[in-house]
């Protein structure tokens, strides 16, 4: 008899994956006659990974599934999910 093992998750999340821009040092005001400079911009988390990854730094056992694209941005989700 083969046995297997199923993983017990607290939540199960299925949806996007989704990497997000944030942008340091903007103006209040964006005039659009000109460009601005940023002073600093990192990428982040975003779609239903970040509610994923957020739930297991609090301590829930979520399993996640998604699909996602074969880019550079696949890769900083996949380091970032861990």
């Amino acid at each position: 008899m083969d046995t297997q093992i199923i993983p017990f998750f607290d939540i199960k999340i299925a949806g996007k994956t989704n990497i997000d821009p944030i942008l340091y040092g903007q103006a209040e005001e964006m005039p659009t006659d000109r460009k601005l400079l940023r002073s600093g911009s990192k990428v982040t988390l975003g779609g239903s990974s970040i509610l994923a990854h957020n739930l297991v730094v609090l301590g829930a056992r979520a399993g996640f599934i998604s699909r996602i694209g074969n880019d550079e941005m696949r890769e900083i989700a996949l380091a970032r999910l861990g």
